[in-house]
């Protein structure tokens, strides 16, 4: 697992807090990248400051989540094959 997307998609009946919150500690449990994806427009925005004070980005669509987490990893494999090719270079 290289990262991992979180989706909500509010409703009238839900609350947008609780979910945030259970993310916010999970990110605090995992090393690995963690995207957030809160939808539905309204009511979303006490659960999106939640996630926000947890330092975790939030993009309002999937499409948007999923590329900002591929870029986080290619950058991750860009980091590890210079410092690879460093200490090649130092031998």
């Amino acid at each position: 697992m290289d990262g991992l997307i979180v989706i909500y998609v509010h409703t009238l009946m839900s609350n947008a807090i609780p979910p945030a919150e259970a993310v916010v500690e999970i990110k605090r449990k995992c090393p690995k990248p963690v995207i957030t994806c809160w939808m539905g427009g309204k009511g979303t925005e006490e659960g999106i400051d939640i996630l926000k004070s947890g330092c975790l980005p939030n993009y309002s669509v999937p499409e948007r989540a999923v590329k900002a987490l591929a870029a986080l990893i290619r950058h991750k494999e860009f980091l590890e094959t210079v410092k690879t090719r460093a200490a090649e270079e130092g031998k």
